[in-house]
């Protein structure tokens, strides 16, 4: 069996390395259901647009089976969007779509196909069991990362967690677009804008190692792994797990599992790769929530030197009624940066603001903007009908840039509303945290791990401190488990354990 996992690896491997070189900086893959057997399914590249132009990814592109089989997907090019954070003056710096050159740019490449699993080749995967995986690969990624994952091989994934033949679900799609640049030493406040408005599913969001490979993660540099791609900042007397989102500045790195809001302030100049896995959770005819689909935003995330700019700042504010719709209220506040004397101060910064999760019954309102000497301030609300919670839905998404040059500061913030409608589930990695017993530590041969009591475990994975998955155990009933360390290296180690109950972090040293 190991021998074929290696062979189908390496089959996969020249599978995708035979693409030309794309200098790609990420992708997101979501797909949709739309009727039957049939579903779409896209992928979005985001070309850095100082590299090579870019190829379609059908022949790195498939649909698998995880116990055996797969088929082609047949990719067409359906859009090319120049997404760079660039001011009003510097517009397109991209230039002409798909081409090479010399200005600092970010492309959104989109791909789509149709299949029908009802249908040669795909029928043969809707009864493989419950789990389908699309993928895709390309070389490389690029050579200016400077945190680990630099040239190698770019590989992503998302997963279809159910049998197509008998159940249908459509993926969490991301209406954020990816932070790229990030000032140096300046918070760091972003959200995916993750939403599910076909099945109104519940979502949760976790750290993702980056790929070469189906199961092959790329390590990091010394002190750094997936839960901590970049440096952040940390006072004196603390260091990683430890994070404070709300202190000024923000603290250590955080990443809510319910929202998907990631803070930190990050301290060094790096050029590094982000992972962010959005989970996605349905009841089941018992109640308890499952596993449905998993899809990923792997980017690229370069921090920049922004000397002479402050990013945005949103603040969501008390609730009002307004007619029959209900109201959050939100502040958009932009600081002047004072140099020190005698250099004056620039002008105020333009800002604008986008909801971008808006619908018939999500609507923005700009109340004012108003220019004072030291910021610039957007006033505003965001009002739902009674139907929106109802339906299922539980965030607000807003987005906000100003207009520095050449490259503008963004930032994108989430209000959650817990639990809202009859549709909304409590997904494990949002239980509360729970006493679990890992020991010994230093461990030897063996890590025992024991639970207050009798309960469903529904993943237990181990990750090395460069962020490699080591060990993943499946869902099974106890009170206690071990787990052979004998083979592992000397060093530390992570453990993440999801129950039906809660939830357990734990470090842990083997010898």
């Amino acid at each position: 069996m190991k021998n074929l996992r290696t062979l189908l690896a390496l089959s996969f491997l020249s599978f995708f390395c035979t693409a030309s070189a794309t200098h790609v900086m990420g992708s997101d893959i979501f797909y949709r259901h739309l009727g039957g057997y049939e579903y779409e399914i896209s992928l979005k590249f985001y070309r850095d647009c100082r590299g090579v132009g870019f190829a379609n990814p059908s022949s790195a592109t498939r649909i698998k089976c995880a116990f055996g089989g797969a088929a082609a997907l047949n990719l067409k090019l359906k859009s090319i969007t120049d997404i760079s954070p660039a001011c009003s003056s510097n517009a397109n710096p991209c230039g002409n779509p798909n081409t090479s050159l010399s200005n600092l740019g970010v492309e959104e490449h989109v791909y789509v196909d149709t299949i029908d699993f009802s249908q040669a080749p795909f029928a043969a995967l809707a009864s493989c069991g419950t789990t389908l995986i699309i993928e895709t690969g390309q070389c490389c990624r690029n050579s200016s990362i400077n945190t680990g994952p630099g040239n190698n091989n770019f590989y992503t994934f998302a997963s279809l967690e159910f049998n197509p033949s008998s159940t249908q679900n459509s993926s969490a799609v991301f209406t954020v677009p990816p932070v790229i640049y990030t000032a140096l030493n300046q918070p760091l406040t972003y959200t995916l804008g993750a939403i599910d408005s076909v099945d109104k599913d519940s979502l949760s969001y976790e750290f993702g190692a980056p790929l070469r490979g189906w199961n092959d993660s790329i390590s990091y540099s010394s002190g750094l792994h997936y839960g901590l791609p970049f440096d952040v900042y940390f006072p004196a007397s603390t260091s990683y797990p430890y994070n404070d989102p709300n202190a000024v500045p923000p603290i250590g790195i955080h990443l809510d599992s319910q929202s998907g809001q990631l803070t930190a302030t990050p301290s060094s100049q790096q050029v590094t790769v982000l992972v962010i896995n959005v989970k996605e959770w349905r009841k089941n005819s018992s109640g308890v929530p499952q596993l449905i689909s998993v899809t990923r935003r792997d980017i690229e995330l370069i921090i920049v030197q922004s000397p002479n700019n402050n990013p945005p700042v949103i603040e969501y504010k008390d609730s009002v009624v307004v007619g029959s719709s209900t109201c959050r209220k939100f502040e958009v506040s932009d600081k002047v940066f004072v140099p020190p004397p005698p250099m004056s101060p620039p002008p105020t910064d333009t800002l604008s603001v986008v909801l971008r999760n808006a619908s018939s019954n999500l609507v923005l309102n700009i109340d004012s903007t108003v220019y004072a000497s030291n910021k610039t301030t957007v006033y505003g609300k965001v009002c739902y009908d009674s139907s929106w919670l109802a339906q299922g839905n539980d965030a607000i998404h807003l987005y906000a840039a100003d207009d520095q040059c050449p490259l503008n500061l963004e930032t994108s913030k989430t209000y959650w509303f817990p639990n809202s409608g009859p549709l909304a589930s409590l997904p494990p990695s949002s239980l509360p945290e729970i006493d679990v017993g890992v020991y010994p530590s230093p461990a030897i041969n063996q890590v025992n791990i024991s639970f207050e009591h009798p309960m469903k475990v529904l993943e237990v994975e181990v990750y090395s401190i460069q962020g490699q998955l080591v060990k993943q155990l499946s869902s099974r009933n106890a009170v206690t488990m071990q787990i052979d360390c004998s083979d592992w290296s000397p060093g530390s180690y992570f453990i993440t354990i999801q129950t039906d109950k809660g939830q357990a972090n734990k470090k842990l040293l083997v010898q």
